[in-house]
């Protein structure tokens, strides 16, 4: 008799995905990470390499040097965090969804509970908040202050007698970044705001003034002096690109050690400095809080 086997599409692509990063890591090594540019932006633009600071207990860990233009000051807050309780929290936090499958965890926590475990689901909401001067010919240009808020849930079952955890995960809900721009009397507001299962949103707005950022989803990687796309399955975000009114300003790439920023050259010095300053908040952004990209991942149908 035959048999009709099938495998799920999620469990072949992870196979493809570790087969590849075998590969990759076995007989060749990735030298480098980039996002696909055109070529007429790469001909007309300066490329910048931010070193991604390893040791970040001391704010000055984040000082760099972009050409004519200087990262000082910085200033980045310890990471506070507040645990709540999931069903009960009085944070506000609790949305449609949540409250809509609240009944799934009610029942898996009744059946763990009578077999002799508890169940606790919690959040744990953090921030931190960070600031920095950019300089320009060693003269103040921009200040960035920003703030990020994060939402995870968690679940921990453990034995009744609190002796010991028999388990305990954590998993990204929200992430957000707030920022105040300013540059000489003039304020732009920049947020990123990533939520598991949608889109992510960026948006910097002064006024009626506005900057639109395009997420990009495809790495490069570099592989004996030649770079190769990660399969049109797989996707992440890794970079962005920002435009004004049609036309492409910026570009930004967040992976491997030294990512990469790129801004148009024929810019007036006091715009490249506003989209450096920009792009390199969503640089802190993305060291602080390593996570916010992970909702991103996106395995399409």
């Amino acid at each position: 008799m035959a048999t009709n086997l099938s495998i799920s599409r999620p469990f072949w692509r992870s196979t493809l995905l570790l087969g590849l990063i075998a590969t990759l890591s076995s007989c060749q090594s990735v030298q480098d990470h980039t996002i696909p540019l055109s070529a007429d932006f790469s001909a007309a633009s300066e490329l910048y390499l931010a070193n991604k600071p390893s040791w970040r207990l001391s704010s000055s860990a984040y000082q760099q040097q972009f050409g004519a233009f200087t990262i000082q000051g910085a200033d980045v807050s310890w990471k506070t965090s507040i645990k709540a309780n999931l069903w009960f929290a009085q944070t506000g936090l609790l949305d449609k969804d949540e409250v809509a499958d609240s009944w799934l965890k009610f029942i898996a926590a009744d059946i763990l509970n009578r077999r002799g475990r508890s169940v606790e689901n919690y959040k744990i909401v953090k921030h931190q908040d960070f600031a920095f001067n950019l300089l320009q010919g060693g003269q103040h240009a921009v200040h960035s202050q920003c703030r990020i808020m994060a939402l995870d849930e968690g679940t921990e079952i453990r034995s009744l007698d609190n002796s010991s955890s028999q388990h305990d995960s954590t998993a990204r809900k929200h992430s957000y970044m707030g920022c105040l721009v300013s540059q000489g009397n003039q304020v732009w507001q920049l947020i990123a705001d990533s939520r598991k299962g949608e889109a992510n949103y960026f948006a910097m707005t002064s006024g009626d003034l506005q900057l639109q950022f395009k997420p990009v989803n495809e790495k490069l990687m570099l592989v004996n002096q030649q770079y190769i796309s990660m399969p049109e399955w797989f996707k992440q975000q890794s970079g962005l690109t920002i435009h004004q009114q049609g036309l492409q300003l910026s570009a930004l790439s967040f992976d491997g050690d030294k990512p990469k920023i790129w801004l148009r050259k024929v810019l007036p010095t006091n715009q490249q400095a506003l989209l450096l300053t920009a792009s390199y908040s969503l640089l802190m952004y993305d060291w602080l809080d390593e996570e916010w990209r992970s909702p991103s991942l996106k395995i399409p149908n």
